[in-house]
């Protein structure tokens, strides 16, 4: 049995080895998905769209398209892929502010409505594959909501938990898989409000998480340390006030029925009515202490404390008949940890309706363009979802 002496400097020892390893935070940033609220400039919380907004208000997955208000029953879906091709560049310690830049991130959602009710699911992949020494961290989140509505439409409430998984994953050697090195686990909470006054065309959205915090396990106890090893991740709280008003020859919110006379949809055609929506996100991100972003940890930044930042995020879209909807937007990406700056981002995207491939039941397929640019770093995605 080792001496209260010995017993003491092991544990010192233990603890300056912890010390040297970073818990990194993970934030949902505005660029975190694709489609839609990228090509929005991230505003979501108070535009309400189905699955596209429910990773970031759960009570949207309540919000149908007009042709469904009169049926017990419907669906909604939506695939993307986002690519970064300036990941190197953006890893500079400078340039890594609210959220990790991956280089890959692969983003599906889905939704079921019953009546009133809504079950909604999210599935988020990210891929970092320029950390130190070859390392790379993979994170999948997933994420379950269910969601209500009043019978007037008037209020949409929803739910979600959502359990997020890092590993990292050593170099791969004489043509062998990746190693896992370490895993962090972390589950997560979220609720939101969504009012949509009938007849109008104004809608209110409110949206938070609340933080958490989880140890990284190391899976193989023998491997040694590396510059690219953490000791955990943390998700801190977030809080969202979103606004979004339509301007268009009808309103915006209507009056369910959710049973009967089904509304027969027209024809798409590019000459249709048009709409323009105008959204603004205004979020609240809390603080965090002794962690870094993912590419910061690749670009070798000490772990540092973040204050309570502000988020604003702006953007519009106009709907071009039934075939066509055009966006842009822009947010302010703030410097979480030193030395990291904050940043502007300008976005811009668009939906093409395709009538002419089979789609769900009576919905018809479309394809969405994003595009997220800021200093140093350009993010493209596509996309495939139900019209």
């Amino acid at each position: 049995m080792p001496s209260p002496l010995g017993l003491a400097l092991l544990l010192a020892a233990a603890g300056s080895a912890r010390a040297e390893e970073p818990t990194i935070e993970f934030v949902r940033g505005a660029s975190m998905t694709a489609g839609r609220v990228v090509g929005m400039g991230g505003v979501a919380v108070g535009v309400g769209d189905g699955a596209r907004a429910q990773l970031y208000n759960p009570a949207a997955s309540t919000r149908r398209r007009a042709a469904a208000w009169g049926r017990p029953l419907d669906t909604d879906g939506t695939l993307a892929l986002v690519n970064n091709p300036y990941v190197t560049r953006d890893n500079r310690s400078n340039n890594l502010g609210e959220e990790a830049p991956p280089d890959w991130l692969l983003a599906g959602s889905g939704t079921l409505r019953w009546r009133q009710l809504a079950v909604g699911g999210n599935l988020l992949g990210q891929s970092y594959t320029t950390l130190g020494d070859d390392l790379s961290l993979r994170q999948v989140t997933t994420t379950v909501n269910v969601a209500g509505i009043d019978a007037r439409g008037l209020v949409s409430w929803g739910l979600a938990a959502s359990w997020q998984e890092t590993r990292l994953l050593a170099p791969r050697v004489d043509g062998a898989p990746r190693e896992l090195r370490r895993r962090a686990g972390t589950p997560g909470l979220a609720a939101g409000l969504l009012l949509t006054p009938p007849g109008r065309s104004t809608r209110l959205g409110l949206a938070g998480s609340l933080p958490s915090n989880a140890d990284a396990v190391a899976v193989d106890a023998d491997a040694p340390l590396s510059s690219g090893d953490f000791a955990g991740v943390h998700t801190p709280w977030t809080f969202t006030l979103g606004l979004a008003h339509r301007l268009g020859p009808s309103p915006w919110n209507l009056t369910p029925t959710y049973a009967g006379g089904v509304e027969a949809s027209a024809r798409p055609r590019l000459g249709g009515p048009q709409a323009l929506i105008l959204g603004v996100d205004l979020g609240l991100i809390g603080p965090a202490r002794g962690a870094m972003s993912a590419g910061q940890l690749a670009s070798g930044a000490e772990p540092g404390e973040a204050t309570l930042s502000f988020a604003p995020r702006a953007g519009a879209e106009l709907e071009l008949g039934d075939l066509i909807k055009l966006r842009c937007g822009a947010y302010w990406e703030p410097g979480r940890f030193d030395p990291a700056a904050g940043r502007l981002h300008a976005t811009t995207g668009g939906d093409l309706r395709l009538p002419w491939l089979p789609g769900w039941g009576d919905r018809d397929l479309r394809v969405t363009l994003s595009l997220d640019g800021g200093r140093d770093t350009v993010r493209y995605g596509l996309g495939v979802g139900l019209w």
